[in-house]
């Protein structure tokens, strides 16, 4: 039909498509998300510490003159 819509091929089913085969890949090769996950800790440990997180907030407050 012209001029309709493609229920199919709409952002949404193309970034659950997308989602699906990043899933499937890592369930393909659990070695890569191992260290992918280990990875992200690691970066999680290192930048979203207390203190960083207190740094951020004395940064936004000085900002707004608190």
């Amino acid at each position: 039909m012209e001029g309709s819509s493609n229920t199919y091929n709409t952002p949404v089913v193309r970034f659950l498509t997308a989602l699906a085969s990043c899933i499937r890949c890592l369930a393909e090769h659990p070695e890569k998300a191992q260290e992918m996950g280990e990875n992200a800790r690691r970066l999680c440990e290192e930048k979203y510490t207390p203190e960083a997180h207190w740094q951020r907030f004395l940064t936004i407050a000085e900002s707004i003159g608190v």
